[in-house]
């Protein structure tokens, strides 16, 4: 009697049935539903930035990374209102942070630094911070050109925000930071501290004389009250400025009996007579910016035009 012999299967047959057998295994898998995302509830998500008013200024702009209660990846950012509305979310657990920095009406941008909190939000759409979001106003002097940019490039882009308005809010931290920056160097600036302290303001060169009679010559070519220079008249040092530009100046006319003032252009004035020359002699031949209290015209004919009254050495020219 005959014995029957067994089937036998070939290793190459196994590894066709392997591959087979993972090949329906992965098309099962990619036909199996991917979770479900849950129904997102519209949320409020507080922010401190003090002074920021969005209906004037830019929304906050905030991302939101996690994954909803089913599993479903969230990764969205919003524009986040002073109210705190603007975004919609499933329950689940995120990580919230400020992206970039808005720009208020006035053009103050804000540090993003630490804007950054876990948070969970529950089915019926409540939120809850671990921890606060504070946005800090950037002082406009450290407002540079790159902070602004980034603040801009920000928020340009943010639902509802229109182009016009973020050029126009970046145009406003620019002035911002330019205004920061001018009122620094007049708050550095002697001549500009004189003028916002009401005094006039001149820039011109010293030079200084033995007596008046110099001053004759060399403006007019003679001296009528000493013709050869040796009467006792005018006989005492004297500091002029020779003014540069023949800038506007006011003053008091020279009349004793009267108290008008004048408006002309200055060209020269003296700066002190005899002991009150004596301070200027260091600055004979040199370029000086000046401030003066007043100036008084003269009662008679002289070469010069006026006299200063409480002049102050405020720096050398540039």
């Amino acid at each position: 009697m005959e014995k029957k012999q067994g089937m036998k299967i070939s290793g190459g047959q196994v590894a066709v049935f392997a591959a087979v057998m993972l090949a329906v295994g992965a098309v099962v898998f990619a036909l199996r539903p991917a979770p479900a995302s849950l129904p997102a509830h519209p949320v409020s998500i507080p922010i401190a930035a003090e002074g920021l008013d969005t209906s004037s200024g830019t929304p906050v702009p905030v991302r939101v990374q996690g994954v909803d209660a089913s599993g479903v990846p969230i990764d969205q950012v919003y524009a986040i209102q002073g109210d705190g509305s603007g975004a919609q979310l499933p329950e689940g657990s995120y990580s919230i942070s400020v992206t970039s920095s808005p720009i208020a009406a006035d053009g103050t941008i804000y540090s993003i630094v630490g804007a950054l909190a876990a948070a969970t939000v529950d089915a019926e759409g409540g939120l809850e911070l671990g921890s606060e979001l504070v946005l800090a106003p950037v002082a406009a002097l450290e407002a540079d050109d790159d902070a602004i940019a980034a603040a801009y490039d920000g928020v340009k882009g943010l639902d509802g925000m229109d182009a016009a308005r973020a050029a126009s809010l970046r145009y406003a931290a620019v002035k911002r930071r330019e205004g920061a920056v001018a009122e620094a160097e007049r708050r550095n600036d002697p001549a500009a501290q004189a003028q916002a302290q009401g005094k006039q303001v001149f820039t011109g060169t010293v030079r200084m004389y033995d007596r008046e009679h110099g001053i004759w010559m060399e403006l007019h070519g003679y001296d009528p009250n000493d013709p050869d220079g040796t009467s006792p008249y005018g006989a005492r040092g004297v500091a002029m400025l020779y003014v540069e530009g023949s800038p506007q100046g006011t003053g008091i006319s020279g009349d004793p009996t009267s108290h008008e003032r004048f408006a002309l252009p200055i060209e020269n004035m003296v700066l002190g007579y005899g002991e009150e020359s004596v301070p200027w002699q260091q600055y004979d031949g040199q370029r000086v910016v000046i401030a003066v209290d007043d100036l008084r015209g003269f009662s008679d004919v002289r070469p010069m035009q006026v006299s200063a009254m409480g002049p102050h050495f405020l720096k050398l020219a540039e």
